[in-house]
């Protein structure tokens, strides 16, 4: 019985010296890595344990799937991620550059390699492909995700990423906010001061009355339109001291009337009838669209009135509401509370485009026409 030690380069190389010196009876006693070279002891004695296997013989390498399926399925893994993790392509090569190389390694050298590549098999089990609209927002850095984080719904974004793709973020975020800018305003706004009828319509709260007193006050001021009557209509009899007093101070006539009586009203007189409608939104549509029937769709326009700091729910509910008059939007109280990218992304979606932008603190000269680039500022600043 021989006893010999071999080094080598590699493993299959040491295993060839091995056979070609002690024949089919071989036996590995021990294998260590020493000055970058494997050294091997080994044996023809049948009392050992190891038999080493020709490298001709098993010079073919295990195919991938049997690595995971044959060898990695059974290996307990300690301490392994239980969250998604990104796999690199160098760790998968080394793991299957060592599986390959180290097969007939020593115990502790297989346990480890084992475990690695357990562990790989483990982390592309977890992973998920998808595209852009499947990830999470708390992921990536591209100019897209940014937006995303920024507030601006997925939708919006992928409908405007023309406008931007390939950009770097600062640049693409200037470019997405002009081209959101455009798309929200609503072209030809200055057109609704010379209708012969304006109703401005829109929740409680909303600062119908004085929307409605700066509509006013505008034409006035601009000599848009003269011999104009301002008032209030309701579904049921009440006072519109407010809208009185505003009208009072401009030197206007005020008028306040049910709501039923607003297509007969408008026919009998020739002024210009800028009106605050204060009803339920199914009332206040019935009744637009008759007073517009009976005078001329070309003659009548709708304001609708919401508040800057509306939730994106409430945008969309009151979009819905109004929609079959195709009302131009005016953002009032941006003084007091600052639209926010959800809302503006409620707004395209489910509004018919922003016309106007008030406050909440001046009357006249309190009313802004929205143009793509006061709009586009204000986004630039805001968001």
């Amino acid at each position: 019985m021989a006893t010999i030690t071999v080094s080598a380069n590699d493993t299959a190389t040491a295993m060839d010296e091995i056979f070609q010196k002690l024949g089919d009876d071989a036996l590995i006693l021990k294998t260590a890595n020493r000055n970058g070279k494997i050294e091997m002891v080994a044996t023809n004695d049948a009392a050992q344990r190891v038999k080493v296997r020709p490298s001709k013989v098993a010079k073919k390498a295990p195919a991938f799937t049997e690595l995971f399926d044959q060898k990695m399925v059974q290996v307990p893994i300690e301490d392994m991620p239980q969250e998604n993790t990104d796999v690199t392509a160098d760790f998968a090569l080394k793991a299957l550059a060592k599986s390959q190389n180290e097969d007939q390694s020593s115990p502790s050298d297989m346990a480890a390699m084992r475990k690695d590549m357990a562990m790989l098999k483990s982390m592309l089990t977890g992973m998920m492909i998808t595209d852009e609209n499947g990830l999470s927002e708390k992921l990536g850095h591209s100019s897209t995700i940014k937006l995303r984080q920024a507030g601006f719904s997925p939708e919006v974004v992928t409908e405007l990423q023309h406008a931007f793709e390939g950009q770097a973020y600062e640049k693409a975020r200037l470019s997405f906010m002009n081209e959101l800018a455009r798309q929200l305003i609503r072209p030809s706004t200055e057109d609704l001061f010379e209708a012969r009828l304006i109703c401005v319509v829109g929740s409680s709260g909303s600062g119908k009355t004085t929307l409605a007193t700066k509509i006013a006050a505008h034409c006035k001021e601009t000599g848009i339109a003269n011999n104009m009557i301002l008032g209030t209509v309701t579904s049921e009899r009440q006072s519109g001291d407010t809208i009185k007093d505003h009208a009072r101070l401009m030197n206007m006539p005020s008028v306040d009337f049910p709501l039923a009586e607003l297509p007969i009203r408008i026919k009998e007189t020739s002024r210009r009838m800028i009106m605050d409608v204060s009803a339920q939104p199914d009332q206040a549509v019935a009744a637009i669209r008759k007073a517009t029937a009976a005078l001329d769709p070309a003659r009548v326009a709708v304001v609708q009135a919401i508040p800057g700091g509306s939730s994106s729910v409430m945008i969309a509910h009151q979009c819905r509401l109004y929609k079959q008059l195709s009302p131009t939007i005016a953002l009032t109280k941006l003084d007091e509370c600052e639209a926010t990218p959800p809302e503006l992304c409620s707004l395209l979606t489910h509004g018919n485009g922003i016309g106007l932008l008030t406050g909440t603190k001046s009357i006249v000269g309190g009313i802004a026409i929205a143009t793509d680039a006061i709009l586009a500022q204000y986004l630039k600043e805001n968001c």
